[in-house]
């Protein structure tokens, strides 16, 4: 539960009265989970999904794609009126518009979305509180303002969840680039180029498993490390 724990952190060294609760399935594994980092049923700050989506003036939706597509009618259906959902991408909008679907209109609409995995960003931003500048940059972007202050919650949450920049978006771009970068280039692409090039070096007689060195693992290994460390050009 990364930007939970990141969020519960920054409201508590600034000195807030606001409390972050995490909605689960009483028997999903990620309920042990966010037990061990200090959410706990008795105290309020972890129970079943929808009883937290309904007491809480701010709902962070984080659940998987398929599970936005399946229960989003029963989140919008569970949130007061006023209150601010935040989407970590833009999925959601993109399933919406298949479906003819739209937004309740008395709600906020933001995103927020980091540019890296839950690890990462709880990792990072633990490690900013030593190395000035650590953290996940991210995205922002206000699909819907109702009440006016829509701008404010997102860059709010950007800061509190430990981005040290946050640029603006839109909520399509933002599943747009998602559809094309993890879907496309991430899932597809890359396979597809490996692939490629395994058949490549195996046609011109290189011996299979050196093969899979040059082509798979010099893409898992050496160049995904050179990139992460030292960036693309």
């Amino acid at each position: 539960p990364a930007q939970a724990q990141n969020l519960r952190d920054s409201i508590a060294e600034a000195g807030l009265d606001i409390k972050v609760a995490i909605g689960l399935r009483e028997e999903s594994p990620s309920w042990a989970e966010a037990e061990e980092t200090g959410f706990t049923k008795a105290d309020g700050t972890l129970g079943e999904v929808f009883d937290v989506i309904a007491d809480s003036d701010m709902v962070i939706l984080l659940i998987s794609d398929a599970a936005q597509a399946k229960l989003y009618p029963r989140v919008l259906a569970a949130m007061k009126p006023g209150s601010t959902l935040g989407l970590s991408h833009g999925f959601l909008l993109g399933v919406m518009k298949n479906d003819g679907a739209d937004f309740r209109k008395d709600i906020n609409v933001v995103l927020v979305a980091p540019k890296g995995m839950g690890p990462s960003v709880r990792n990072l931003y633990v490690q900013g509180k030593s190395v000035g500048g650590s953290g996940i940059n991210c995205s922002f972007a206000i699909h819907q303002d109702y009440t006016g202050t829509a701008a404010d919650i997102a860059i709010g949450w950007a800061i509190a969840v430990g981005a040290p920049f946050a640029f603006p978006t839109t909520l399509e771009s933002e599943y747009k680039s998602d559809i094309y970068g993890e879907r496309c280039i991430l899932l597809g692409a890359v396979h597809g180029m490996t692939e490629a090039l395994f058949r490549r070096y195996t046609r011109q007689g290189m011996d299979p498993e050196e093969a899979f060195k040059q082509s798979v693992e010099s893409i898992t290994g050496n160049i995904s490390k050179t990139i992460s460390t030292k960036g693309m050009l």
